[in-house]
C-alpha cells in the first residue's frame, strides 16, 4: 500500500512539474547558439542590442549564444550584426525574433506553456533578415538557426579625377 501511495505520488508530481513547463522553453531554452562565418574569414564582428549596446565582439568564425527574449517581459529579442573587414564593404543586418514552431507544440501540455514560452524566450527563435539576400547564405534546423554565412563585397577603388581636371588644381 505504501508502495503504491508513493509511486502515485511521485508520478502525480511529475505531471504537475510538465503542466507548468513550456515545450519551446524544454526544448530551446532561453538561449539560441548563433554561429557565423564570413568570406573572407577574419572579419570583425559587432553584435548590438535594442537600446544600441555592443552584447558582443568577435572575429569570424565563431560560436556565440544570443538571449531569445528582449528587454520588454514578453517580446523577442532583436540586434543588429555589423560585419567589417579592411578592403570588404561592411555588411550589417537583424537578427530578430520569430515565433519558434516548437512554441505550437504547446497544446500538448494543455496549454499552460503559451504563458510559460514567452516569459523564458522559449517562444522566439533568431533569424537574420539581410536587406540583399545574397549577402547571407543560412543553414537552419528545426527548432533552430544553425549559422549563417556573410559574404563580403570587396571595396570599389574611390573615383578619380579626370586627367584634366587634376592638371587645372
Amino acid at each position: 500500500m505504501k508502495l503504491t501511495t508513493r509511486t502515485l505520488t511521485l508520478l502525480g508530481c511529475c505531471c504537475f512539474i510538465t503542466l507548468f513547463t513550456g515545450c519551446g522553453s524544454i526544448m530551446c531554452g532561453s538561449r539560441q547558439k548563433f554561429v557565423l562565418d564570413s568570406l573572407p574569414t577574419g572579419a570583425e564582428v559587432l553584435v548590438y542590442d535594442s537600446r544600441g549596446e555592443v552584447v558582443m565582439q568577435k572575429t569570424t568564425p565563431f560560436v556565440t549564444k544570443l538571449d531569445r527574449r528582449g528587454p520588454n517581459a514578453a517580446g523577442a529579442a532583436s540586434y543588429v550584426v555589423l560585419v567589417k573587414k579592411d578592403g570588404y564593404a561592411p555588411a550589417q543586418f537583424p537578427l530578430v525574433g520569430v515565433v519558434n514552431r516548437a512554441y505550437c507544440a504547446n497544446i500538448l501540455s494543455a496549454g499552460i506553456g503559451y504563458a510559460v514560452d514567452p516569459m523564458t524566450g522559449g517562444m522566439w527563435t533568431l533569424v537574420a533578415r539581410p536587406a540583399d539576400p545574397d549577402m547571407i547564405t543560412q543553414k537552419a534546423g528545426f527548432f533552430s538557426q544553425e549559422g549563417a554565412l556573410i559574404h563580403l563585397k570587396e571595396e570599389s577603388a574611390p573615383d578619380q579625377k579626370p586627367a584634366a581636371t587634376a592638371a587645372q588644381n
